[in-house]
């Protein structure tokens, strides 16, 4: 049984493994779209969401291109950019115009396409068959991040077990809370709460999920002392160095914070959705 489970464990991670070098390393089309599949499906993923916040509060329609166009790209690019004002770097965003390129061309021809198809992409069907795309997108961010932390040269930050969690949550949830904080989707912006504070666990999950898969990438690679420290205490590993390659440490994180969000998903569109029927149904 221990043995089956082994094989099964490892199957799964080497799948895992195989879709995250699919959807990072691939281009959409090496002439006509020369952009990762990877940040072209994260931009879709977030138009799709974005435009369902805009439609689901009665905004579409009353809200100028220019803060259409900004709103969304508040919500696709807020864990980068914090991510990279943390660090102390400037974002891409400011010296480049790839992403904007990528990002506006996939957010405008959705814009197009979405009202036809409105009813087929509902929030519940997409966070429950895609929460493994959306986990492969999320650690992509995450460790993208992790990478010019452990990069930087202040041993301070690259050294810092706290600033990786920090880091983690923020390059995880960073454009989703930023967006819902200032409430991009409406005509006039306007700085509330922080959503993060207003969430209970299961609102929250994109946070501090994405501080837990980051300590596990950074765990199973030993990017820091205290790290081999765990492995050792765990008997995960005996000998100095990392447990997992990178590429599979960021698979075994994958599998984790797929597995939240699959839990997030079934708890918000189906239980959730089944206790507040039922409660409706007393009440009346």
């Amino acid at each position: 049984m221990s043995i089956h489970s082994s094989s099964m464990a490892a199957a799964l991670l080497r799948g895992t493994a195989d879709l995250t070098q699919i959807i990072t390393q691939t281009l959409v089309h090496p002439i006509y779209f020369p952009y990762p599949l990877g940040l072209t499906l994260h931009a879709a993923r977030v138009s799709i969401a974005y435009q369902s916040n805009v439609r689901n509060t009665g905004n579409w329609g009353r809200i100028t291109w220019a803060t259409y166009l900004a709103g969304f790209l508040v919500m696709s690019w807020g864990g980068s950019v914090w991510s990279h004002i943390l660090l102390g770097l400037y974002p891409p965003q400011l010296y480049s115009v790839q992403p904007w390129i990528n990002y506006l061309s996939v957010h405008l021809l959705l814009t197009g396409i979405l009202p036809h198809i409105q009813a087929a992409i509902s929030p519940r069907i997409l966070d429950t068959l895609l929460f493994p795309i959306d986990s492969v997108l999320r650690l992509s961010s995450i460790t993208g991040s992790l990478s010019l932390l452990q990069a930087h040269p202040d041993p301070h930050l690259s050294q810092s077990l706290f600033l990786q969690l920090i880091i983690g949550a923020v390059a995880s949830a960073g454009g989703g809370v930023t967006a819902a904080t200032f409430d991009v989707w409406t005509p006039e912006w306007k700085f509330g709460t922080p959503v993060i504070l207003k969430s209970n666990w299961v609102g929250s999950v994109d946070v501090w999920g994405g501080a837990v898969t980051a300590f596990i990438y950074g765990l199973l690679t030993a990017s820091h002392p205290t790290h081999q420290h765990i492995l050792k205490s765990l008997s995960i590993t005996s000998q100095p160095g990392p447990a997992f390659t990178p590429l599979e440490a960021r698979a075994a994180a994958t599998i984790v914070l797929a597995v939240l969000f699959l839990w997030r998903a079934v708890v918000v569109h189906w239980i959730g959705k089944v206790v507040r029927k039922e409660a409706k149904e007393k009440t009346q």
